[in-house]
């Protein structure tokens, strides 16, 4: 496959919902395009939704990921590609997009802190003082001190 191709079925996947059935084409797509911030970006979005991805078996619902281990592994990779995500980001807005999204999910697994940094240093990097998701976090890390 080429790499638009494996790209469409990547985004054509993630769109539906189906975020695990489209690791291995983000996977695939960031080998064939390793330079690209945008595949890294998309790959890390995949891992951090199919992390709470949720299938069902039985009549109920459940963790698309059976264990614990396997989301832990996904964020673990999740991150990784964020790091790699910003370092390639070819501008600053670009790069503020891929801390955002960072703070986002840290904010999403309780890490509420280090998220305020992360959303922090975002908005500082595009000059966005007012910005929401420093305002939501912050409103988050006052509400845990109370």
């Amino acid at each position: 496959m080429s790499f638009d191709d494996v790209w469409a079925t990547a985004l054509r996947h993630g769109n539906a919902g189906r975020h695990g059935e489209a690791l291995r084409y983000y996977r695939r797509a960031a080998r064939l395009a390793s330079g690209a911030w945008a595949v890294h970006q998309n790959l890390a979005s995949a891992l951090q939704n199919s992390a709470v991805e949720s299938r069902s078996h039985l009549g109920m619902a459940e963790p698309a990921l059976r264990s614990s281990f396997e989301r832990q592994a996904a964020l673990h990779e999740a991150f990784h590609e964020l790091e790699r995500s910003e370092a390639l980001a070819p501008d600053l807005r670009s790069r503020a997009h891929t801390i955002r999204d960072r703070a986002r999910t840290l904010s999403s697994w309780g890490l509420s802190l280090d998220a305020l940094n992360e959303a922090a240093r975002a908005a500082e990097l595009t000059n966005a003082v007012g910005d929401s998701l420093v305002r939501r976090i912050h409103a988050e890390v006052i509400h845990l001190d109370h």
